[in-house]
């Protein structure tokens, strides 16, 4: 017997209604669509209602509201809730399980293609080889499940990289396994991220606590808090923010740009006020007798000393020039100065000047330009590690 189940936007039904329409579909299930009703919740609105160990297979879901439902050891075998290929994510027409609880859920062959799965839980539910999450939005949502689907139906997810887990990342580290089986380089590098974010997110979380579950309270002390507060906080600045565990490579290249500009700005100010600070331009001439002459400069602004209001602009228009030029060069040959041997990027960067000479800081800018040459470095070695390796896949 075919299906005559409402399908209209918001349709509701009772909890007497829901379980009449689930004898029915066992009804039509076990006649094999002789006798009962195939149940259809397709655009029906079941927020926040307990299916909690339904039968619901081969029911139609498709564009359900079942955000925040309970789904605890339902029967969503061969499930039909594959969303229109041209609904994309659109919240009107996409079979919503936003927030669903799917602990213990058969998810055999069930078709979620498109479907929304934000912060839901698949704490050991079961898939299969047929379970599709085909452009689903997985974003928060709790991969703990007890069999996981195959990666050819999954690695068109939306939000891999938000994937978390309660306790156990160990299915999560077998999905990122199958996507490098499988050579899908860019699915591998976010279920990394996914993995590392969420242990640096759990150890962060405890030290603000500063509680330790696995160790009785007499245990803890204020030492061991700290060092666990001190790595967290290092974690997160060196491996996630810069290039989120090797997911995005090419992000420490735009910090380096940016800490030369920025850094380019602040030589800027020291040498139109700086006392202490100074930079000065050093020139060094050898003579024939051997003798060497060694000169410094100190940069200042040029003086403004014109009469006319057009020639006093364009002399502190050209002063500005002079300044930023300086600035600019200096902070580069900073960011640039870095190497190994042979390979000398800041003396290569000299090189390209019509003539012979150096910048040197002294002072703040000293110190300035001593913390962007380590950190330029920094960030150029993890960019190095994140194009040719793979950070964090053991």
């Amino acid at each position: 017997m075919q299906s005559r189940g409402p399908n209209r936007d918001g349709w509701k039904r009772t909890v007497a209604e829901l379980k009449e329409i689930e004898t029915q579909h066992i009804l039509w299930i076990s006649s094999k669509g002789q006798q009962g009703e195939k149940a259809d919740f397709s655009a029906a609105d079941l927020s926040c209602v307990d299916l909690h160990g339904h039968d619901l297979r081969r029911a139609d879901i498709t564009g359900t509201k079942l955000s925040r439902a309970d789904l605890s050891d339902a029967d969503l075998t061969e499930a039909e809730g594959a969303t229109d290929q041209g609904c994309g994510l659109d919240q009107k027409c996409a079979t919503d399980l936003t927030e669903a609880k799917l602990h213990g859920a058969k998810l055999h062959g069930v078709d979620l293609t498109g479907a929304i799965l934000v912060r839901a839980d698949f704490t050991a539910a079961h898939f299969d080889a047929d379970s599709d999450l085909s452009r689903s939005d997985l974003k928060g949502a709790i991969f703990q499940p007890q069999d996981p689907p195959v990666t050819e139906n999954t690695y068109t997810a939306y939000n891999l990289r938000l994937l978390t887990y309660h306790d156990d990342p160990k299915q999560l580290t077998l999905l990122r396994k199958g996507f490098e089986k499988d050579g899908r380089e860019d699915q591998e590098r976010q279920i990394v991220y996914a993995l590392q974010h969420t242990n640096a997110s759990k150890e962060w979380k405890q030290c603000l606590s500063g509680r330790d579950d696995a160790q009785p309270p007499n245990q803890l002390h204020f030492g061991v808090l700290v060092s666990d507060c001190v790595g967290a906080s290092l974690d997160k600045l060196v491996f996630d923010l810069p290039f989120q565990y090797g997911m995005n490579p090419s992000r420490p290249l735009y910090v380096i740009g940016a800490l030369w500009l920025f850094c380019s700005i602040l030589y800027v100010v020291i040498i139109k006020t700086g006392r202490r600070s100074a930079i000065f331009l050093v020139c060094r001439r050898d003579y024939r007798n051997g003798r060497t002459i060694v000169r410094r400069a100190r940069i200042v602004p040029r003086r403004v000393n014109a009469a006319g209001v057009l020639e006093r602009l364009a002399q502190i228009a050209l002063r500005e020039i002079e300044i930023w030029r300086v600035a600019l060069f200096f902070s580069l040959e900073s960011a640039l100065n870095i190497g190994f041997q042979e390979l000398q990027l800041g003396r290569w960067l000299r090189l390209l000047t019509t003539r012979e000479y150096d910048l040197k800081g002294t002072g703040w800018a000293r110190s300035f330009s001593g913390a962007q040459s380590l950190l330029s470095l920094l960030m150029l070695a993890l960019s190095i590690w994140g194009l040719f390796g793979q950070p964090f896949a053991s």
